[in-house]
């Protein structure tokens, strides 16, 4: 048999206590030292698994930042948006529901108008409270389809400065978009559902 430290060869047996038994060292030093070093691997082992463990928590976390960043841009772009747009016609390209259809066949609701002159459509045609939720939802998916289509007809030499601008214009157009990537929103401001009347 070999010692468990070094590897040396060691005597079969050993008379002990009354009793044989097999050297497993070569000294009571070697038994120490491998002690220490089993116990050094065995915290190694333990350190690493740790490290994958919170590697897998960090990944988890900026996972869930960039959806809050995410989620936060949207809001802001839909408490912020005042340009005039074509929802009618881009409401037309969606499933059908009741609202839906009462909005889009009644002469009254433009064509084209602000996101404040379309809630305020939207409750004066006595929309329940479920519908107006729908109406954010519709007019935030919009805006964000916006985003996408200016992006893909963005020109290449753009793409640097538009990563490091700070702020968004309007989305007036597709090809004049700016976004925002990996920045938080310093303010929002809380807008009513139909603060604009008609």
């Amino acid at each position: 048999m070999n010692c468990k430290y070094c590897g040396a060869d060691l005597p079969t047996k050993e008379r002990s206590h009354g009793g044989h038994r097999q050297r497993e060292y070569c000294n009571d030093a070697h038994r120490q030292a491998n002690f220490r070093q089993q116990h050094q691997q065995d915290q190694n082992t333990a350190l690493r698994v740790e490290l994958e463990q919170l590697r897998a928590q960090v990944t988890d976390q900026a996972q869930e930042i960039a959806l809050l960043r995410s989620q936060l841009d949207t809001e802001r772009r839909y408490l912020e948006d005042t340009t005039p747009r074509y929802f009618k016609s881009w409401l037309k390209k969606q499933p059908s529901s009741p609202w839906h259809d009462r909005f889009l066949s009644d002469q009254l609701v433009p064509l084209r108008g602000s996101r404040a002159m379309y809630e305020a459509h939207v409750r004066r045609l006595h929309c329940t409270e479920e519908e107006q939720q729908d109406f954010v939802r519709l007019w935030k998916l919009m805006l964000l389809q916006w985003v996408r289509l200016a992006f893909l007809h963005m020109p290449l030499s753009d793409l640097n400065t538009t990563f490091c601008q700070p702020k968004t214009d309007t989305l007036s157009s597709p090809p004049s978009v700016s976004l925002t990537v990996g920045a938080l929103p310093t303010t929002t401001r809380a807008v009513p559902f139909g603060s604009v009347s008609l």
